[in-house]
């Protein structure tokens, strides 16, 4: 902010550059301004002037670039004049050692041109641990601990820095709270084991919420869990592991787009032998619809036990790291690098699979960024996470006599097909051989009878397995869909809608995998066994011999079905873009014309519907070879088995209708393996659905099961406190809120007014508890929200929000949503106090009308006009309108506002004004700047002070 007697606009005049910046009257002033000509004539015949002029120039340049690209970037104008007056520019020659490992501390850096390697000693070689650059700063850790320089500092080519005193750095430091917060957050990323007591400012007091949770390395305890070694239980060691990296490096599925660093992190873990779920790794990392930063994927990784470094490095420095390390990844994505040299670099995609990839290919896509693990001993007593399927396996015990019928029918039409090789052994043996007319017409009609009798056992048992599939998945659906309702509204700001509407998708693959895919295992797994043993009766050699083709047909669907998977996910992947591409190009379609770019457009599709088709065609080709490779090894076992078979038959060891029974009994046991393992990848899927489905049932409802102990709101006056509440959505993040106190008292009309993003929503939020403070409590009548029913307080503090939601049915529907069977004149009255009765008497059933998918068919004004109306049909004992006449014309709103009389009667509102001067006759008004309550008092009162509020107020009015 510039004020009296300063001077702008000199540098792009004396340099010739464009404006760097825009400037903006926030009050009136009076500028003396001039003209391009007369100002650089009058320089160049000032030399004093020019002189001053270039130095001022260069010492803005400094101001910038200390602002724009280093630690000070938190520091006001005034700080950074204070730290720029007392640090001095020193120049390095390329290999010159800053300083080494085991020094005393005695300055601050930082760097403004050229890069420094630091360097720490291990096993008494120095090896490069990452590469510093411009903007970069070092030094401060060993001023801070009042320890020797914890690494060396050497130039790679010629270096220029700031440097600060060891005294100045200190009393800089401790004067500055933004700066103690940064600096916070950089010492809990070394991991130290111990702060010293003599440190300047105590880290973990520095700032109410650090950028990241200081690690529990840091935190005092009875044993160091750093002297504890971790053990490496890392899976596929042994000889096969090291030529199977599928064994040696484990890959993990995301859940959905936002899981990636959860995966990555989750992939790591089971690395070094600890199974950790996704969505626990998921809730750490404090994942939001935007996915999750390096910073919190950092601060999970080190809750569980993992010791980490974030760099901003080279490829050559990523080759030198030892263990796996989690990547930046085309700017939106992260994986797993496992390994890397030269030529290339294997890396775990959590939406692609484990692949090997180029250096270039990696190069172009890597983003710099990296974050490198090392397992502490506190890993080791992490608590690994078990499987959940035993959920759902709950859900058939009401059906154990239904499943015990279909086992019977099952088992019956097993023994029913031992009849056909029976009989065929018998009319070829006996029959056939005998010209035996009578004993061939005997054999025919009991085949006809045994097929039809085996049908209809099938039939029933069809009908039994679709009646126990149907009732699992009523079941099942019902209680994910009661379960999704009843989580906090966190869960869903945390998932995208399409995310959540997949778990449904998914639980139709676990009802699969639970009842066709388990009971057709079991009854293909009785019919082999039952198949066996009638071989053995028949030849154990050629029951051999079929025995010893099984493995094989297993092995080439194993083998191939990670191939398979990871070619079908790039199909998805392909397909999904291409989808994508189509829906926003058409949805956008007069953009497109508009700005002429209709052929623009059709090259890209086609370049995206090209790659999608040559995808397919590869998993086609892949998905052929193993059908080929099935059918020869189908039909080399067939041969192997005839003649074998027929070797015996010539050596009479069998007869020829044995070995006809014999071939039907192997087709009945080499039919169900092929069966297993063709489902063998839907499996697979069905067990990754599980595990997805579970990510839903891990998370805690708003409710847990002592909700039963908690107060049930009743008679409620409308006294409203707020006491020091501090929020933040996520963890690490600065709060949105902080330290807001305020009183509202039964029957008084408040207004929350402040800037757009000043936390209004937010603090609507807490007070319906769509979240939970991190500081501080929220109390209605004395009572804490906290130990307050959630279905108690809703019913008492009705909302009406800045999104509201309309659903299909008709206008009285919607309204009367919280009681569908409530009397159509309550309705009617809900309706006129909310200025809704007059448009909606035009529509054409009036109340019965239907609003459409989203209330579709009415305007944006009706819409929220419906919403209100749905909220007094309630009759809450406190109104919230968050904006709540945003969408309204000046004609509607005013009619609102004339009823706001009769809507405050008996109860308290809170109004969230989207303009400041709808606030002016509310008898309370609250402030809100910045996640502060700044002022609160009457508009009178407010504008006497001339504050915020009086300037919001004036800017309003002038817009007006």
């Amino acid at each position: 902010t510039l004020s009296r007697g300063d001077f702008f606009g000199e540098r792009a005049l004396i340099t010739g550059a464009p404006r760097s910046a825009t400037i903006r009257a926030s009050t009136d002033i009076v500028l003396a301004r001039l003209s391009k000509e007369y100002f650089v004539g009058a320089i160049e015949n000032d030399p004093e002037a020019k002189k001053f002029l270039e130095g001022h120039i260069e010492h803005e340049a400094l101001h910038n670039f200390l602002r724009q690209f280093t630690i000070l970037s938190s520091l006001n104008a005034k700080e950074t004049k204070a730290w720029v007056e007392d640090m001095t520019e020193e120049n390095f020659a390329p290999g010159d050692f800053i300083f080494h490992q085991g020094d005393e501390a005695d300055k601050f850096y930082i760097i403004l041109e050229g890069k420094a390697e630091v360097l720490k000693k291990e096993e008494g070689a120095e090896k490069a641990v990452t590469t510093l650059r411009g903007g970069d700063f070092f030094g401060e850790l060993a001023l801070l601990t009042r320890k020797p320089r914890a690494a060396s500092i050497r130039t790679k080519d010629g270096l220029k820095a700031l440097t600060l005193s060891k005294e100045n750095f200190e009393n800089l430091v401790t004067k500055s709270d933004s700066l103690k917060e940064k600096i916070s957050s950089v010492i809990a990323l070394y991991n130290l084991d111990v702060l010293p007591e003599e440190m300047p400012f105590d880290v973990r007091k520095s700032a109410p919420l650090p950028a990241m949770r200081l690690p529990a390395e840091t935190a005092p305890a009875e044993e160091d869990p750093e002297s504890e070694p971790f053990e490496f239980r890392a899976r596929g060691r042994g000889l096969l592991g090291k030529w199977i990296k599928r064994l040696r490096y484990p890959w993990i599925e995301q859940y959905d787009e936002t899981d990636c660093g959860a995966a990555c992190l989750a992939m790591i873990c089971r690395y070094y032998g600890k199974r950790i779920s996704v969505t626990r790794l998921r809730d750490l990392a404090n994942v939001s619809q935007q996915g999750a930063t390096l910073l919190s994927v950092a601060s999970a990784a080190e809750e569980i036990g993992f010791g980490t470094h974030a760099v901003n490095t080279t490829y050559e420095d990523l080759m030198g790291t030892a263990g796996p390390a989690i990547v930046h990844w085309a700017g939106f994505h992260y994986v797993v690098v496992y390994e890397i040299d030269e030529e290339g670099v294997t890396v775990a995609d959590p939406g692609l699979g484990l692949i090997r990839i180029g250096r270039a290919e990696f190069t172009e896509s890597w983003t710099g960024f990296a974050l490198i693990l090392r397992p502490t001993g506190r890993l080791n007593r992490a608590e690994e996470s078990r499987p959940l399927l035993g959920r759902f396996f709950s859900l058939f015990l009401p059906y154990k006599a239904l499943l015990g019928e279909v086992m019977a029918c099952s088992l019956l039409v097993s023994l029913l097909g031992l009849a056909m090789p029976v009989f065929v052994q018998i009319m070829i043996d006996r029959a056939i051989s005998g010209q035996d007319a009578g004993l061939l017409n005997t054999m025919l009609a009991a085949m006809v009878m045994v097929t039809i009798l085996s049908l209809l056992i099938s039939a029933l048992r069809g009908y039994l397995m679709t009646l126990v599939s149907n009732r699992f998945e009523i079941s099942s659906l019902s209680r994910l869909y009661r379960h999704i309702l009843s989580t906090p509204m966190r869960f869903f700001n945390a998932r995208k809608v399409g995310d959540i509407l997949a778990r449904f998708v998914e639980n139709e693959s676990i009802n699969d995998l639970l009842n066709r895919k388990s009971l057709s295992i079991l009854i293909d797994a009785m019919m082999v066994a039952i198949s066996l043993a009638a071989m053995l009766y028949y030849s154990p050699f050629l029951t051999l011999i079929t025995a010893l083709f099984i493995p094989i047909f297993g092995g080439v669907s194993v083998g191939f079905s990670p191939l398979l998977r990871t070619m079908s996910r790039r199909q998805v992947a392909a397909d999904a873009a291409n989808d994508s591409f189509l829906v926003e190009s058409l949805s956008g379609v007069g953009t497109l014309k508009a700005a002429g770019a209709e052929e623009a457009t059709r090259s890209k599709w086609e370049a995206l519907y090209a790659k999608s088709i040559r995808v397919r065609f590869r998993y086609a080709m892949a998905n052929m070879s193993v059908e080929t490779a099935s059918q020869f090894l189908e039909s080399l076992s067939g041969l192997v088995l005839l003649y074998f078979g027929a070797s015996l038959a010539i050596r009479g060891e069998m007869t020829v209708g044995q070995l006809m029974a014999f071939y039907i009994l192997a087709n009945n046991v080499n039919e169900p393996i092929h069966q297993l393992v063709s489902i063998w990848n839907q499996v697979l899927d069905s067990l990754a659905s599980t595990e997805r489905v579970s990510d839903i049932y891990i998370i805690e409802p708003e409710e847990g099961p002592d909700s039963g102990d908690k107060i049930e709101l009743s008679d409620v006056r409308g006294h409203i406190r707020f006491e020091n509440v501090t929020f933040s959505y996520i963890e690490h993040e600065p709060p949105v809120l902080r330290n807001v106190s305020f009183e509202i008292q039964p029957g008084q009309n408040a207004a929350l007014v402040g800037r757009s993003g000043s936390g209004k929503t937010t603090l609507v939020n807490l007070l319906l508890r769509f979240y939970t403070p991190q500081v501080g409590r929220i109390l209605i009548d004395g009572h804490d929200i906290e130990d307050v029913s959630v279905d108690s307080l809703r019913k008492q503090v009705g909302a009406v929000l800045q999104e509201n939601s309309l659903f299909g049915g008709s206008v009285r529907q919607n309204i009367a949503l919280s009681r569908p069977e409530a009397p159509l004149s309550e309705v009617l009255d809900a309706a006129r106090l909310a200025s809704a009765h007059d448009f909606i008497s035009h529509l054409p059933a009036h109340y019965d009308t239907d609003v459409g998918e989203w209330g579709s068919s009415l305007s944006g004004g009706q819409r929220q006009l419906v919403a209100i109306a749905r909220t007094l049909f309630a009759k809450p004992a406190i109104l919230v309108l968050d904006e709540a006449m945003s969408a309204l014309d000046s004609e509607s709103e005013r009619a609102v506002q004339k009823n706001m009389t009769a809507i405050s009667q008996n109860r308290t509102v809170l109004f969230v004004a989207h303009r400041v001067t709808a606030a002016q006759n509310s008898d309370l008004i609250l402030v809100l700047d910045n996640g502060v309550i700044v002022e609160q008092g009457t508009h009178h009162e407010l504008m006497d002070r001339r504050g915020l509020y009086y300037y919001l107020f004036s800017q309003s009015l002038a817009v007006n």
